[in-house]
């Protein structure tokens, strides 16, 4: 079979859940047999503005495809200047490319940087198109549909999106950072250093300043008219592949969706290293309990500073929380650690007795990589990976609120034999899906719909 895939890019210049997975995927099905290429948005050119794709040369054994002059990338920021976005341009350099490359599927990892020509165009050629659902753009310009501390999976009318994008990224900056001299740095140790930290920052600044936004913003109606626009690309979808029945229930809110599927997913990185688990002992007197999110409201984070908070005040102190981050946030249970790369993930896991997970955008990896380890989630409704967890059993699942988290950390950190109990559940039973099962499962998705015709 010959498939294209769409995503963000190669790494080390795309990075993520959702980067990662593309490219762990492409690299199984290659493995198998089949012809596998990458396209990505590339640069966006101020002089030379016409639209084309252009060769490059393969990575990791993939095929790749540089869109030149796509639509800019609003990655977690938003949009809040629509004159760029323009939804319909000269697209005869897209036919030309799908008919000389000839895909029998494309799979579409995301919608950013992507003309909606696109679908149309793969549509007169008889191409199978097949989108995962990674997070909410589409349906929210910032990804994460939240706002104030809320989800926002009920509102359909963009009721707040005006003041939630007001801090997107403007123009300059991101034809920047979709330049190749950026690509080419932003790897760079102060690079790295200084986006991440003006990250936080900003996630900061919004949850402070969202309530006092005045002067000129863009209209609701400008918001509603783009969502329609990427819904409609949805629904041009001949599949989709749901990574949970949380984005499966979310994306039906929105909009009516044919042949969808609900597929759970992993990486490459997962294996099953349950027994590493069987040699720990639990220290009552200091529960672990561990946080890997990025330090930020939609997350879940504050709230469960501020359930933990909450138990300390009330003299429930036999425990610490430990956080991977550079923030400054200080509390007298808090350890913080410096980030981690997965070469340190078991070293990670075997150093908690519970993994926390209050919020997600999407699926939620952590979750599977704590099972992996045979460590026990709590975990948020509106995370993904729920549908791993047996709640009692292999982890908790509560509703992400201060007061419904501080009452189950309450319990398991007052009753902490229930957290071995679960981690001897996950040692013993929990089944843990790996890359090439995953990717068998996606390979069979494709061929129901009729993607393996030509191969």
């Amino acid at each position: 079979m010959k498939i294209l895939h769409y995503s963000l890019g190669f790494p080390p210049y795309a990075r993520g859940g959702l980067a990662k997975y593309a490219i762990d995927l492409m690299k199984e099905e290659a493995a198998a047999g089949n012809e596998v290429a990458l396209l990505w948005p590339g640069s966006i050119r101020l002089i030379n503005s016409i639209p084309c794709i252009k060769k490059r040369n393969s990575r990791l054994g993939l095929k790749s495809f540089e869109l030149i002059n796509g639509l800019p990338l609003p990655q977690i920021y938003g949009i809040r200047d629509f004159r760029h976005y323009n939804m319909a341009a000269d697209d005869r350099y897209l036919s030309r490319f799908l008919k000389g490359y000839r895909p029998d599927v494309i799979h579409f990892h995301t919608l950013m940087g992507l003309p909606p020509v696109f679908l149309d165009r793969a549509k007169e050629l008889g191409i199978v198109t097949v989108y995962t659902t990674h997070d909410f753009f589409g349906i929210c310009p910032k990804t994460i549909l939240f706002y104030q501390g809320h989800s926002c999976r009920l509102n359909r009318a963009c009721k707040h999106c005006p003041e939630c994008n007001a801090h997107a990224l403007d123009y300059k900056k991101q034809v920047l950072i979709q330049s190749k001299l950026y690509r080419k740095i932003k790897d760079n140790r102060i690079i790295k250093q200084i986006r991440k930290s003006q990250k936080e920052r900003k996630f900061l600044q919004e949850e402070a300043e969202e309530k006092h936004i005045t002067g000129s913003l863009a209209g609701k109606g400008q918001y509603r008219k783009l969502r329609h626009h990427f819904l409609e690309m949805f629904q041009e979808m001949d599949g989709i592949h749901f990574n949970s029945r949380y984005m499966s229930d979310t994306f039906s809110n929105f909009c009516s969706l044919k042949n969808g599927r609900i597929i759970t997913i992993s990486h490459s990185d997962i294996g099953d290293h349950r027994k590493t688990a069987a040699g720990k002992v639990l220290d009552k007197k200091r529960v672990r309990l561990g946080y890997l999110g990025a330090i930020a409201g939609y997350k879940g984070f504050y709230i469960l500073l501020e359930a933990l908070d909450s138990l300390y005040e009330k003299d429930i102190r036999n425990f610490e929380l430990t956080v991977y981050s550079d923030s400054l946030i200080e509390r007298e249970y808090l350890v913080r650690k410096p980030p981690y790369e997965y070469k340190q993930l078991a070293e990670v896991m075997n150093s908690m007795d519970m993994l926390v997970v209050p919020s997600e955008v999407s699926f939620g990896f952590t979750v599977l990589e704590g099972l992996s380890y045979g460590v026990p989630v709590l975990a948020g409704e509106y995370v993904g990976a729920c549908d791993l967890i047996q709640d009692g059993k292999n982890g908790i699942i509560c509703s992400c609120s201060k007061e419904a988290l501080e009452e189950a950390l309450k319990e398991l950190i007052c009753n902490a034999d229930n957290i071995t109990a679960m981690s001897l559940n996950i040692q013993k039973e929990q089944e843990i899906k790996t890359m090439p099962v995953h990717a068998a499962e996606i390979m069979s998705f494709y061929a129901s719909l009729g993607g393996s015709k030509n191969g």
